[in-house]
Parts: C-alpha cells; sequence; structure tokens
C-alpha cells in the first residue's frame, strides 16, 4: 500500500518541542525508585529514599522501569527487547522518499544515515546491541526491495531498547486500584473496567498510568495524556467511552477475577 501523504514523527524534535513549556520541569539521570503517599501527596522517592518530587496528582509512564513494575499486576505488561540498526547513506539509497514499511522499516535517510528497524524478541533481555542481528535487519530488506538493501552502505551503529507491551497489545491508561480493592469491593468487578463506575475509594487517591504503549508510544502517549487529565478533572473525555474502557488498566483486575469465578462473566452487564 501506497500512502501519498503519510508522514512521521522526529523523537527528539517532538520532544524537545513539548519541554519548551516552561512550566515543565526535568531532571536528568535521576531514577524514581518508589512512591509513597504522605498526606495529599504523593513523593518519588530514590534507591535510598530520598524525596526527588512531591505533587498532589502522580501519572506513572516508566515504561517497563521498575516503578511501573513495582505498582502494576504481574500480568499487566511485560518488556520485548528491539533493535534498529543505522546504515550510511549512499547515492542510490538517497532517493528513498518514502519510509518503507512491511515486517521491519526502513526510514529515508536523514543526516547521512538511514534507520532499518526494528527486532520484536519477547524472550531475550540482552541489553547490548547484536551486529548479528542488524545483519539480519538488512536481509529482511532484501527479501522486500533487494535493489534498496544492494544500495544500502555498512552498518554504522545499532541501538537496543525495551518496548513495554500489555498481554492484549493496548495501553493502559487511567486510575490505578487500590491493591486491595477486590477485596474491600467484593462483588463490583464484574459490570466493567470504566473507571467512572466505581467509587473513588476504589483508586489510589490522584494515581494514573500511562503504559505498555508498545511500539506506538509517541503517537498513543499523547493521547493518553489528554485522556488522563479528562478522567482527573472530570472533563469531557477525547475518544468513545467504550475505548476509554479499553484502555483502562481495572481491566487486568477484571479479567483475573473473571477467571477466578467464571460466573461472573454470565452476570456482566457489559465488557472489560
Amino acid at each position: 500500500l501506497f500512502y501519498p501523504f503519510a508522514a512521521s514523527l522526529n523523537p527528539r524534535a517532538l520532544v524537545t518541542s513539548l519541554l519548551e513549556n516552561s512550566r515543565i520541569r526535568v531532571r536528568y539521570l535521576t531514577e524514581a525508585f518508589s512512591l509513597a503517599r504522605s498526606g495529599s501527596h504523593w513523593q518519588a522517592r530514590s534507591a535510598d529514599g530520598s524525596v526527588l518530587a512531591h505533587a498532589d496528582l502522580c501519572v506513572v509512564a516508566t515504561g517497563s522501569g521498575q516503578l511501573s513494575a513495582s505498582l502494576s499486576s504481574a500480568e499487566l505488561f511485560h518488556p520485548v527487547r528491539g533493535q534498529l540498526a543505522t546504515l550510511s547513506e549512499t547515492a542510490t539509497s538517497r532517493n528513498l522518499q518514502r519510509i518503507l514499511c512491511f515486517d521491519n522499516y526502513v526510514i529515508p535517510s536523514r543526516n547521512g544515515k538511514h534507520v532499518v528497524g526494528a527486532t520484536f524478541d519477547r524472550a531475550s533481555h540482552d541489553r547490548e546491541a547484536s551486529r548479528l542481528e542488524s545483519e539480519r535487519l538488512k536481509q529482511s530488506v532484501a527479501r522486500v526491495v533487494p535493489s534498496l538493501a544492494a544500495a544500502l552502505g555498512p552498518i554504522v551503529s545499532e541501538r537496543v531498547s525495551f518496548r513495554a507491551c500489555t498481554t492484549d497489545r493496548l495501553p493502559a491508561i487511567g486510575p490505578l486500584p487500590m491493591p486491595d480493592a477486590a477485596e474491600r469491593f467484593p462483588g463490583i468487578w464484574f459490570r466493567t473496567a470504566d473507571s467512572r463506575c466505581y467509587p473513588r475509594e476504589f483508586f489510589q487517591p490522584n494515581l494514573y498510568t500511562s503504559v505498555g504503549h508498545g511500539s506506538h508510544g509517541l503517537l498513543t502517549a499523547l493521547l493518553g495524556g489528554e485522556l488522563i487529565a479528562a478522567l482527573a478533572f472530570d472533563l469531557p473525555l477525547p475518544l468513545a467511552e467504550r475505548h476509554a474502557s479499553a484502555l483502562a488498566p481495572a481491566r487486568f483486575l477484571v479479567r483475573a477475577l473473571r477467571r477466578r469465578d467464571p460466573s461472573l462473566t454470565d452476570r456482566a452487564g457489559t465488557g472489560s
């Protein structure tokens, strides 16, 4: 398929633009190891317990990092390893004007280099890049467009990152339930994952998450921010209610309880 008006985002330029907001403060080389409730505020703490920041509302958006894992159900998401390769351009490969997508992708030359990606490996947790995998990425181009693969220059670098993918391949965006929500509110979970159907006490106060965006986070995270703002301040939703419900982190607990008690599925008035 050819999409004549298709476009791409430059991640660095997009993030740089977003950070130009004077109300945003960025702390580099700092890991938020845990969250703790202190009065009416949430505190982000380092590994030694030092308070890094505090706020009355907190959004956990740390991908597959330690903080997300500590707050989530074990089945909420899993890391998926991805490697991409950077190849130098040639006079011929420079003629590529559109992103080529197949099982992988090739991006037109930018600053004299092409990017070919990306692998999708659920089993490996190796953070070191593999030249063999980069060669396989180049071979995948050869299977689709042999002439382009032949025109690409040598591999100059490679990079590994880990996507946070949920078990149902949809991001988890919304309020986080109390750890003991199922016990405190027995019998309520079979109805729906829609957070607005439950009392506020059902959720950890002013604690939201936006994780599990997989390979599409640059796009879906922006929508996630709008959705969380709407939920937190009781504003109109930026998407249909059924779609917001499908993204609710509570859906994983709903499903776990339905597996534990199949009769809940029969009684459910709406889906999760």
